[in-house]
Order: C-alpha cells, then sequence, then structure tokens
C-alpha cells in the first residue's frame, strides 16, 4: 500500500529553513558577543621567570597620572655597531606594555633617519642630539626629556678585549623611563637633606646608602647635606630631612633646630642606630608619640645539634597594610638586620598634640623586645612577660599632625617616620634579587615619596632585570649530555621494544 502524501511539504521545508536561519543567527552573534568580550575585558599576566613583562606599580600609577597623551619617539639610527641594538627588542616590549597600561594617553612614533630623513632632520635640530645616536624622546604638557637607549641597559664590556661584543649585564628601561617620566609630571625637583656631623653616611657616590640615593635621584630628588652646626636651622627649599644612622647625640641647639622644623610643618625621617646612645634624638621621635625602647628585637632558636640555644638578631618584618606607605607592599617581607629596637606609640601625646600614629613595620610573632640585651651566654635569654616588649613589636612607625584620615586626601602637615634600625638602609641591605631585600628600598622610596606628599607613587618601585646566567661544571654537562643523548633516547627505545614484543 502506497504512504500518503504529506499534505503541507512545502510548509514543512519552509519552517525548516526558519529554523535553521535562525540558528545561524545566534550562532553569530555568540561568536561577535565571545569576541567583542574577548577584546574589551582579558586579563593578562607574566609567567616568565624575570616577570620582565610586569611593570611595576609605581610605574603603572606614574601613567595612572597622564592626563593628556604622552607622546614617544624611538629615534634609532640603524647602527648595528652600537652595544643598545640588542635592547631593542626589549625596549620595544616595554613601550608596548606602557601603551596598554596608559589606553589612550600614550602615543609611539618610530623615527629611522635612513627611511625618513626629513623627519630625522627636524628632531636633531630641535632637540639637539648626536644624529648617529639611538634615543627616546618624551614629549608631555610643553616639556620634553630625550633619553639615550645606552642608559636603558648595564654593560659588561671585558669580551670586548678579545673581538667579543659587550655582554648584557642587566636591563634598566623600566627605572630610566619611569624616572624621565617622573620628571615631566613633576618638574619641579623636591630636595631632601640628610643630616651630617655625627657619623652618619656620606651624601656621595661612594657612600654606604649610595643605592638609596640613586633611587631617590630617579623619583626626581636631589639628595643634598645638611650640616646643622654651621647653618643653624634647615633650609627653607627642604621637602624632607633624613637622619641616618648618627653614631652620637645631636647637640641641643641642632636638636632644637630639627623641632622647630617639625613644628613648622616640616618632614623627618629617623633611622636610629640601637647601638648608640642618642636620647635628644629619640626625645624628637617621643616629641612625635613615637618611642624609642631600650631593648634589642630578637628570637631564639635551636642551633645545630639541637643542644644549645642561639640568638638571633636579624628581623624579619611585616608591613602593616593601614598606612599609605605601605599598603601596596603586597607578598613581601621587610628584612632589618643586625641589631633593632621596638617603637612604642604614645596614645597620650597623639590625643594632646592631635597626631596621627600608624605602625608601618611589625616583627613577625617570634620575635620580642628583650630589655635584658646585654646577656651572657651562661645566662641565656627568654622573653620575660611583663617587662620584656610582646607581640606585636612596632620596628617602624609614622607620625602625622595637622593632616586629616582620609589618605586619599593631602594638605600641608608635619610628618615623621621613625624606623628602629639603620642597618637595612645601608647598600648592602639592600642589593641583590631576593624579595625581602627589595622591599626596605621600596619602602624607603615609598616613605620619602610620602614625606614629599606624593602618597600616589608609594609602593614597589621598578628595578633592573639582571640577566640569568647559568654556570655549569664539565662533570654536571657531562651528567646533561649522558641524560639527554643516551639514558632518556634509550628509555624511550626500550619502552618501544617492549610493547612491540607484547603485541607480536
Amino acid at each position: 500500500m502506497a504512504k500518503p502524501a504529506d499534505p503541507q511539504p512545502e510548509s514543512r521545508r519552509r519552517g525548516v529553513g526558519r529554523g535553521v536561519l535562525i540558528q545561524a543567527a545566534f550562532v553569530a552573534l555568540l561568536v561577535l558577543v565571545v569576541n567583542y568580550a574577548g577584546f574589551n575585558y582579558y586579563w593578562r599576566a607574566d609567567w616568565s621567570r624575570s616577570q620582565k613583562f610586569r611593570l611595576a606599580p609605581q610605574t603603572r600609577q606614574a601613567v595612572n597620572q597622564l592626563k593628556q597623551p604622552l607622546q614617544v619617539v624611538i629615534y634609532s639610527s640603524g647602527s648595528s655597531l652600537s652595544p643598545e641594538t640588542v635592547i631593542f627588542k626589549d625596549v620595544g616590549n616595554l613601550l608596548k606594555e606602557l601603551q596598554f597600561a596608559a589606553k589612550k594617553n600614550l602615543r609611539l612614533e618610530t623615527v629611522s633617519p635612513i627611511r625618513d630623513r626629513n623627519r630625522a632632520r627636524e628632531l636633531v635640530s630641535e632637540y639637539r642630539f648626536d644624529a648617529n645616536a639611538n634615543v627616546l624622546i618624551l614629549t608631555y604638557d610643553g616639556r620634553t626629556k630625550v633619553v639615550p637607549i645606552l642608559e636603558m641597559a648595564d654593560f659588561d664590556f671585558t669580551p670586548v678585549a678579545s673581538g667579543n661584543p659587550p655582554r648584557l649585564a642587566a636591563f634598566r628601561g623600566e627605572p630610566v623611563f619611569t624616572a624621565a617620566l617622573l620628571g615631566l609630571l613633576d618638574p619641579q625637583a623636591r630636595k631632601v637633606y640628610f643630616l651630617q656631623g655625627h657619623g652618619e653616611p656620606a651624601v656621595a657616590a661612594d657612600s654606604s646608602i649610595s643605592l638609596l640615593l640613586d633611587y631617590l635621584t630617579r623619583q626626581n630628588v636631589t639628595s643634598a647635606p645638611l650640616d646643622l652646626a654651621s647653618r643653624g636651622s634647615v633650609p627653607e627649599d627642604a621637602a624632607a630631612v633624613a637622619v641616618i644612622a648618627p653614631q652620637f647625640d645631636l647637640p641641643d641647639a641642632e636638636a632644637k633646630a630639627l623641632m622647630d622644623f617639625w613644628k613648622g610643618s616640616g618632614r623627618l625621617l629617623l633611622l636610629l642606630d640601637p647601638v648608640a646612645k642618642t636620647p635628644n634624638l629619640d626625645a624628637l621621635g617621643a616629641a612625635a608619640g613615637i618611642e624609642p625602647q631600650e631593648d634589642r628585637v630578637l628570637r631564639t632558636t635551636l642551633m645545630p645539634g639541637g643542644s644549645t640555644i642561639g640568638v638571633v638578631p636579624d628581623v624579619a618584618g611585616e608591613f602593616v597594610r593601614d598606612s599609605e606607605i605601605t599598603k601596596r607592599l603586597e607578598g613581601v617581607f621587610a628584612y632589618l638586620p643586625r641589631y633593632s629596637q621596638s617603637l612604642r606609640l604614645n596614645p597620650e601625646t597623639a590625643s594632646k598634640e592631635a597626631l596621627q600614629l600608624r605602625p608601618l613595620i611589625e616583627a613577625q610573632e617570634e620575635y620580642w623586645g628583650e630589655r635584658d640585651y646585654t646577656y651572657t651566654p651562661a645566662q641565656g635569654v627568654r622573653y620575660d612577660d611583663g617587662r620584656d616588649t610582646g607581640f606585636p613589636v612596632i620596628l617602624a612607625a609614622s607620625s602625622e599632625r595637622g593632616g586629616i584620615k582620609d589618605d586619599r586626601v593631602e594638605i600641608q602637615a608635619a610628618k615623621m617616620i621613625v624606623v628602629g634600625n639603620s642597618s637595612f638602609a645601608l647598600d648592602d641591605s639592600l642589593s641583590g634579587q631576593n624579595a625581602p631585600r627589595a622591599a626596605n628600598l621600596d619602602f624607603l622610596v615609598s616613605g620619602v615619596n610620602w614625606l614629599m606628599d606624593r602618597s600616589r607613587l608609594t609602593g614597589i618601585v621598578p628595578k633592573a632585570a639582571s640577566q640569568f646566567r647559568l654556570s655549569l661544571t664539565d662533570a654536571q654537562i657531562r651528567r646533561i649530555a649522558l641524560f639527554t643523548m643516551l639514558i632518556i633516547p634509550g628509555t624511550a627505545g626500550l619502552l618501544g621494544l617492549l610493547i612491540w614484543l607484547r603485541r607480536r
């Protein structure tokens, strides 16, 4: 019997066709939505070992302050003999990251004197630099800085003696670029005076605080020595005064000059040496509600063998997030070597003088402030509840008078930072690639920026990216060759042979 014909074949086919069109339209719409979302809303991460593609928080904060486009001209002479040619790719990657962070507020232009001679001659004539050089020209709000690309790297020229090209030691592109950008954003250089005459480190290139001075220079800060014994008062152009590790106390007249500076809305950075006896300097901190204690911060540990207990004076500290100085120092710890003394925040002084006191660094929980620090090995050391300083042990604190509690608003106010340790500011405690030492530098630079009312620039500062170099002995090279050329291929071949025999 024949199957009856469908009474509405055309309408069914049209319905199927409409369904297919609707599905295709929904698929196309879904593709458009996914592409739009992926293009405008995404998350980027740098998983490289050196983090060379991640901008420092301070660089991002500086870029976010751009109110109008920053014009960056890359002038490349094209000479292959210049050592900086090896970092052209790194410079290009850095500028791409900066352009991404600045969005529409950074415009790039590449000029080659070979391809665009008229534009090259125009730039050389306007900014007066060597036509054979490789430079970056930054222009913002009518101000210009010319940055030689050669300054964006450290080179080891030792191989040149044997006829080889120089070796790249470290890429300094981000610190150099950020320093130039800060100079454009805030063209008025600030001056920080460092007190001298009491055994403090000198303000010089070969000083024990040369690294700190170098990084302050990158913050558009000028460092200068201050001899209060001859001057008598703090200069009027002082944005802040730093007192670092005096070995003997300040005379009464100099202490009064600093006190007058503080009372007149001055800014002070006091890094104390617990070994030195400085009652006048301690009184200056106490007047700001931060009282240095007569103790030593330490912890005990079992020595090798487990029979004796040793004392560890080097302190691992944690940054307190409640301050504008330290809230951006995430995931890092302070390292305070040698000797540290604890600080007490006096609430009575704070209430009487209308001060805002905030802890900045606290020692980790296993540390305490030992009052009887002149112990002997036979006597030993232990925590004495009620006498020693227990948790939390404050190592650094800030005091502010005349300000307001909202960190988003900054007005003219007296500010002071006191740290019960000064060794952490020396070069041997700031250099190195490990996080605690780098955090010391970040804290110091952030503290100075906070003192100068530049809280938006607090946080982790950009640093040079050192080149990683793997050194292997001949025995290690032979072992690697054995594994890669014999053991690994032989194991794979043996497994293949066993599988073939089993299947057979």
